[in-house]
């Protein structure tokens, strides 16, 4: 979700629908959809109701390969003409809280700041078993530096 979102932002643009769906082991895939009240570019706004969406067509009986999100109608990023009845302070606070989260990532790394609950993801790889064999990139990190946030210093592996 934050990595769809982050692209979003740096395309300025905004979505209005998001939909979310899963594939099992046996290739059949669900997935269901929502529509937002406004179009947004903010995590913080659409992580609730993808997390319903989720809950909803999980079935925790079934093993997984593959999970994915798509953000529908989507809109440049412009002046919000806003609703009588919105939040306005809080729209715009949360408009800023992700502008900020976009400065440090651009100046650590993708993910150096994110959502408190999705810091567990770190914790797993992506293709385990077979097709688990990562670029010599991947596997030589600098320190500081950890398999999804990078360091933006060019490496060039050259045998002399």
């Amino acid at each position: 979700v934050e990595s769809a979102f982050i692209k979003l932002r740096r395309h300025h643009l905004k979505a209005k629908t998001i939909s979310i769906f899963l594939v099992n082991h046996e290739f059949r895939g669900a997935g269901l959809c929502a529509d937002l009240s406004r179009s947004t570019a903010s995590t913080h706004e659409a992580v609730e109701i993808v997390s319903k969406l989720f809950d909803k067509a999980f079935n925790p009986s079934l093993r997984y390969r593959k999970t994915g999100i798509i953000l529908n109608d989507l809109e440049i990023e412009k002046e919000t003409q806003y609703d009588l009845f919105e939040d306005t302070v809080h729209i715009k606070a949360l408009r800023q809280i992700s502008r900020v989260i976009d400065e440090v990532n651009e100046a650590y790394g993708k993910h150096a700041l994110h959502l408190g609950s999705t810091d567990c993801l770190n914790k797993f790889s992506q293709h385990l078993g077979e097709r688990g064999d990562f670029a010599e990139r991947k596997k030589n990190l600098l320190k500081g530096e950890t398999f999804r946030q990078r360091l933006r210093v060019p490496l060039w592996n050259v045998k002399v």
